[in-house]
């Protein structure tokens, strides 16, 4: 991806140099599995995910629709607390949401869920580790404006703990 100008974020190239490549699953997603993909829990985003509520990809965009947030009003101050919120991390997603092409796409590498993730999200599958902008906002486009899903393709470290110390 970098090779062909796409952003490639430091923590994925310091994890993938650190992991056996044996130790990485590889996967297709259909799009009830990419939907029940967890998104992160980060205070930037909190609004999406807030504590103690499910966090897949359906229930970020169920909220979003919900409280009418669009990208482009989430690139916007708006929120209170504002450390649940931060408009420069979506900015990105504005960006992809307004050029989205699906042949750009790429894949997404993720984790398994730790044992708090899955009895707050129980119906989640994977949590996202690289990609989150991206799978935000093709959810998005999936359940709100009946974008034809295509397969996706995720990689899964299998050895979680060795990339979170």
């Amino acid at each position: 991806r970098e090779s062909l100008g796409f952003h490639v974020d430091s923590r994925l190239q310091n994890s993938l140099a650190k992991d056996d490549p044996s130790r990485i699953e590889e996967m297709t997603l259909n799009e009830e599995m990419f939907l029940r993909l967890q998104f992160h829990a980060n205070d930037s985003s909190r609004l999406l995910t807030p504590s103690g509520e499910s966090r897949t990809l359906r229930d970020c965009v169920k909220r979003m629709v919900d409280n009418a947030w669009s990208f482009e009003k989430l690139t916007t101050k708006f929120y209170q607390p504002a450390n649940f919120h931060s408009p420069d991390w979506f900015r990105p997603c504005l960006n992809i949401y307004r050029e989205f092409d699906s042949s750009k796409f790429f894949s997404i590498f993720s984790l398994h869920l730790t044992i708090n993730e899955k009895s707050s999200t129980p119906s989640g599958s994977y949590s996202v580790y690289d990609g989150t902008h991206k799978s935000v906002v093709l959810a998005y486009k999936i359940l709100q404006e009946g974008y034809t899903f295509f397969p996706v393709k995720l990689y899964l470290f299998l050895d979680r703990d060795k990339l979170i110390h």
